[in-house]
């Protein structure tokens, strides 16, 4: 069986025309004979035959890639696109293979291809913006955020637009996201840690307070949470509200980063 189908992909003529046909008869092997060996066999020796062909090219990059041997995929969805611009799907999974190696602009160059044939595609345009944010290139997240909230409202969607406007110190738009998070899903313990800091950084201090209040009220490990609290203590000149975070977060792991942080942990240990 296996013998007159590779027989009937590589030799017959009407195949070699028929791409469509092609790649009908190469899923046909990975669904019934679940041979994925075979069928990278019968492609190689289809794109040593003719290594013009978009289809057999593609297609035994997915293979490749079904496989999990994504490198030597990538020649193969290379050349397709060399071939053909025009056809996408390529880009996805080239821009996958260097969004995994954190090549992220590769990664975003190949999703921007990609999209341009798929623009509501959520999968890519969400890598895309974490990409960007790994770019620190916040202002194209920041447009990919937005684009995809447009598309669903998610708590996730908001809190990652959120932290791509505090990165640009916008204050005011973090702090309108991550109060939206909030409304969503009132257990998102980062929305309301970071709700606080947009809060902090805009001098808002009695706001801040009470969302670091409330992420310990969800969870009282949250290191930062103590810490941050001591640092807005201290501010507040309330030296013994400061000492019972600052040991509560040493408690949890925290360490002093400075000499002044090691002096204030000193006089609190002394209290």
């Amino acid at each position: 069986m296996k013998c007159i189908i590779l027989s009937i992909l590589l030799l017959s003529p009407c195949l070699v025309s028929a791409q469509d046909e092609i790649l009908d008869d190469v899923q046909k092997i990975l669904t019934d004979l679940k041979d994925t060996s075979l069928a990278i066999q019968v492609l190689r020796a289809a794109v040593s035959e003719d290594n013009s062909n978009w289809t057999y090219l593609y297609n035994l990059g997915l293979l490749y890639h079904q496989t999990g041997r994504s490198a030597q995929a990538l020649p193969y969805f290379e050349q397709a696109i060399r071939l053909d611009s025009i056809r996408v799907q390529p880009m996805y999974y080239i821009g996958n293979y260097y969004f995994e190696k954190g090549d992220m602009e590769r990664a975003t160059r190949f999703y921007s291809l990609y999209l341009s044939g798929d623009v509501d595609n959520r999968e890519i345009r969400y890598k895309r913006a974490e990409a960007w944010m790994s770019l620190k290139d916040y202002y194209s997240a920041i447009s990919d955020w937005s684009y995809l909230i447009d598309l669903e409202q998610s708590a996730d969607l908001f809190f990652n637009r959120g932290l791509s406007r505090l990165a640009l110190n916008d204050l005011e738009g973090s702090a309108l996201d991550f109060e939206k998070v909030i409304a969503l899903d009132e257990e998102y313990i980062n929305a309301y840690y970071y709700l606080g800091l947009s809060y902090y950084q805009s001098y808002l201090y009695k706001k801040a307070e009470n969302q670091w209040k409330q992420v310990l009220k969800i969870d009282d490990e949250i290191t930062n949470a103590h810490y941050q609290l001591a640092i807005l203590y201290l501010k507040k000149k309330k030296k013994s509200k400061a000492c019972v975070h600052l040991l509560r977060a040493y408690e949890q792991g925290w360490q002093p980063a400075d000499d002044t942080e090691t002096e204030l942990l000193e006089y609190c240990k002394g209290k």
